[in-house]
């Protein structure tokens, strides 16, 4: 994972607090398909199975068709009806 703003790594920040985290918020600013199947891969694998996960419109949209990478995410996931201001 690397920082949007084009920064080094961030798993060595983002790891630790992901998995320990209880509820993890993605939104609102994704908008390249690519790169937020990236972010949900990266992420899948340290979430608990009692973390939830709240994406917002675009990131549940990109999870259309791709049942191994939902399988992996954690089962309490919600949607954020936040839209960009």
């Amino acid at each position: 994972m690397t920082h949007p703003s084009g920064g080094g790594q961030v798993r060595d920040i983002l790891e630790p607090e992901l998995v320990r985290a209880d509820v993890v918020v993605l939104e609102p600013g994704l908008d390249d398909a690519e790169r937020t199947v990236a972010l949900l891969q990266n992420i899948a694998r340290l979430l608990r199975d009692d973390t939830s996960l709240v994406l917002d419109a675009f990131a549940l949209g990109v999870l259309v068709g791709l049942e191994p990478l939902c399988r992996a995410l954690p089962g309490n996931m919600g949607l954020s009806s936040r839209g960009k201001s």
